[in-house]
Parts: C-alpha cells; structure tokens; sequence
C-alpha cells in the first residue's frame, strides 16, 4: 500500500506564525536599522609616539558586525583594525634591531657571546648566498639544527632573504 504524500503545514497555520513573528517585540535586523560602526578616536602625534601599553587603544570596531563574528570575542582594548606597521617584514624589524642595538650582546650558547652587529653581518651573509642559489621570493628553507647560536643567524637571514622559514626538529627525526 503507498503511503500518502507529506503536504505542509495549512494556510491558515502559517498565516499566524507569520503574525507572531511581525509582532514580536524583538527588531529585526536590516540593512536600514543596523548598527553604524563608531569611528575610532583620532590619534595625536604625541599619543601615537608613545610606547608600549601607556598609550589608549581604539575600541574594537564592528564588534556586533555579522561579517566579523569573531569580533564579539576581543577585550575592549584590542582594536579590530590595525594600522600600517613600520616595518615591512619581520627580516627588516631583525635588521633594523640588529642596528639599533649592535654593540650589546644577543646571545650566549656554551660560553660564546655574539652581539647584534655579528649576528646582522653573519645573516646579511648567508641571506646573501641563499639568494644567490636561484630561490624565489617566498620559497620555504628548512632549517634542521639544534638549539645553537647558528640557529638565529640562520633564521633571520631566511627571512632578510624574502623566504619563509620551515623548523625541523631534529629531535623527532
């Protein structure tokens, strides 16, 4: 014996479910009512100068946004946008560091103590040689060494390079 066809539900039941929910007391969400995102307080030059923590962050933008749901989840404190960085790749950010602080020491392995001009001269060095090999821009080098002064040399001239850095353990070989 067939069974039946399944039908939906009648006229009538979903003209009073459409009447409830016209007149329910909760807005509906609409391009035309949404919620504008709050500009972010301008910055004056002294307060942008400042350094670390002292100086006030925006408040995050678009936190009830529905294309940015995770903006629900930052603290009051974290921007949801950030501004242009200085730098324009953590290979610069090493070398300028490396300048700026040249004289003091940068590491110590096994009694060996080198200082931020060394290690930026060693990895200007092997950067240099690894672009020489023919690598593009963006191409991944493994590095596979154990905690030694090499490893930060050779770490920092990958990225000075324009290459991305793989860590290998050797531990798990």
């Amino acid at each position: 014996m067939a069974k039946a066809p399944r039908t939906t539900a009648p006229a009538k039941a979903k003209a009073k479910t459409a009447a409830k929910t016209a007149s329910s007391d909760k807005p509906k969400a609409t391009t035309a009512n949404a919620v504008a995102k709050p500009k972010a307080a301008p910055t004056t030059a002294s307060s942008a100068s400042k350094p670390g923590p002292a100086r006030r962050l925006p408040k995050a933008v678009g936190a009830g946004s529905p294309e940015k749901p995770w903006l629900k989840s930052y603290p009051k404190v974290v921007p949801a946008e950030i501004g242009a960085l200085p730098f324009g790749s953590i290979g610069d950010l090493l070398a300028d560091a490396c300048k700026q602080y040249a004289s003091r020491p940068a590491f110590t392995c096994m009694g060996k103590t080198v200082t931020y001009a060394e290690v930026e001269r060693q990895s200007a060095a092997f950067g240099a040689y690894l672009q020489s090999t023919g690598l593009q821009k963006g191409a991944r080098v493994a590095l596979m060494m154990p905690n030694v002064l090499q490893y930060p040399v050779a770490m920092m001239a990958v990225l000075r390079a324009g290459y991305v850095v793989v860590n290998v353990n050797p531990l798990y070989t």
